[in-house]
This record gives structure tokens, sequence and C-alpha cells, in this order.
């Protein structure tokens, strides 16, 4: 859970914008006057129905995202952010048929990294695995297992993108920070169910506060089970 000390900030940050967009329209249009810091707060720490269980963790390994968090496993960008808790030596990314597609060495320090291949395709399956790092045990040098993510349908793709660019362009209107919009594009994406897109915004501010790399955290936290 989120600390209500964690969440000011994100929740004055989306109290500014005053906004929601409509699933079935590009036309971003204010919230309705009901809407409380309470149900704010819910979106963000997750304590509503639209939250993802916590995942599974091997010993101190735990796969995040994309596709993970969403069911089904779509996801909306195709560059996802990879996103884990563990020490890692490499991601491999690969396609429905097996080919390896994509792969990036990583420092065990490292928890996150944004796909540098090829740019995937609408409507394709994907796979993606970490390999541990190596520390001398059987355990480090099992097989790795592979998650599956499917990049959105085209037209699906357009709408969400459309949206967030009308989301973003009234907000640069109203002299919001590049983080407040990565907050309140972020709540958007979880409202649709796309929480490894809704990561991979928060996570992809450049010189995020420290309350946002505190909020990234927890909410990371509450996905894994370490």
């Amino acid at each position: 859970m989120f600390r209500l000390t964690v969440l000011c900030h994100l929740v004055t940050v989306i109290a500014i914008a005053n906004l929601k967009i409509a699933p079935t329209s590009a036309q971003v249009e204010p919230a309705p006057s009901n809407q409380t810091v309470e149900d704010l707060i819910e979106t963000l720490n997750g304590r509503d129905r639209r939250m993802p269980p916590p995942m599974g963790s091997r010993g101190e390994f735990c796969a995040v995202s994309p596709g993970i968090l969403e069911n089904p496993y779509i996801i909306w960008g195709d560059r996802p952010l990879f996103l884990w808790e563990g020490e890692m030596s490499r991601v491999i990314v690969r396609d429905a048929q097996g080919q390896e597609l994509w792969s990036q060495p990583v420092a065990p320090t490292d928890r996150s990294i944004v796909y540098g291949g090829e740019a995937l395709q609408p409507g394709q399956l994907y796979e993606w695995t970490l390999v541990e790092a190596t520390t001398g045990s059987t355990e480090a040098n099992r097989e790795p297992e592979f998650y599956a993510f499917r990049i959105m349908q085209a037209e699906q793709r357009i709408a969400i993108t459309e949206r967030l660019q009308s989301l973003s362009e009234q907000l640069q209107a109203s002299r919001a920070t590049p983080e407040e919009i990565a907050v309140r594009q972020a709540q958007y994406l979880i409202e649709q169910g796309l929480w490894s897109d809704a990561l991979k915004v928060l996570y992809t501010v450049e010189s995020p506060s420290s309350t946002l790399i505190q909020a990234r955290q927890e909410m990371v936290d509450s996905f894994c089970t370490l």
C-alpha cells in the first residue's frame, strides 16, 4: 500500500489537471464534480478492483512488466519497459515462434530497461525473460521462464495515443510540468488496465522528484511478494 505521505504529491498533481478521459472518446473532459481525493488515492495505491494481484516470486526474483500485470497480457507501447526485482544479467525478447529478436546485458544493480530493438508490431505475440546473475548455485543456472505479452491492435493503439496526446496538450497549456503530465497519463492508462504502460510513463520521467521515485518503488513492492 502506498503511504499517504508518499501520495500527497501525486494526488496534488492529478488534482491540478482535474480531467478525465472517457474510454469511448478522444476528447479530454472535466472530471465529475463528485471525484474526491480518496478516489484518486484508490486508483494509485491499488485498493480498488482494478489492481492486479501481487506477483509471485522465485527466491529474490520478481518479474513485474510487461504483460504480467495485464489481463489479458495486452500492452499499448511497442517499446515496452522491462521491470523486475532481483539481480539479473540479461533481458531477452523473442517472437511467438521462439526466434530471438533482442538481447541486452544488464548490470546486477539494474531493475529496469526499455526495449531497444526494432519496433514491435501491433497484434503480435512476444515473449521475454530475464537471465539471473551468476551466483555459482544451480538455482542461478536453471532454465529461464518466459512471459508473454501482445501489442494491442493498431486501431486501439491509435485511439489511446490520440487520447494521451490530447491530455498532454491540455496539461501543457495549463503549464503542468513533465512529471505532472506523466502522472496524469499514468492514471489514464491504469484506468484502461494498462499497468505496464503506466509504469513505463512513470519510470521514463527525466529528473523525477524524490516523491515520484519513492512512489514508483512502493508500487513495484506492492506487486511483488519478496
